[in-house]
């Protein structure tokens, strides 16, 4: 659908749309490839590490809708994390950017 070969190629295009590359690692001509595709298909391209909130709370329902109950919450180095119940996540206005970064471990402990 794209002509991007691979999800390697795909790394590296999101990599260098958000800077993370430099020089003759960066890949311009995969990030207007991937802007396109996003626009075509009416998708939001994903930004640094961070779930947009428009899609963490009907994940949090999925989730929820399946049987589970709780949540492992934690940062993006694994050195914090707290279980949290999906309910009360799911139902609050301010979720913290930790927590849209990395949502983990599944859990049904009712």
């Amino acid at each position: 659908m794209s002509g991007i070969a691979d999800i390697n190629q795909l790394d590296i295009g999101l990599r260098t749309s958000i800077s993370a590359l430099t020089g003759a690692k960066m890949d311009e001509a995969t990030v207007v490839t991937i802007e396109q595709v996003c626009k075509e298909q009416g998708l939001w391209q994903p930004g640094e590490g961070r779930l947009p909130d428009i899609l963490i709370y009907p994940l949090l329902k999925g989730i929820q809708k399946v049987g589970h109950d709780w949540i492992w919450c934690g940062d993006e180095f694994g050195t914090e994390r707290k279980l949290e119940s999906i309910s009360e996540l799911a139902n609050s206005s301010n979720i913290s950017d930790d927590y849209t970064t990395f949502l983990c471990i599944i859990m049904n402990c009712s």
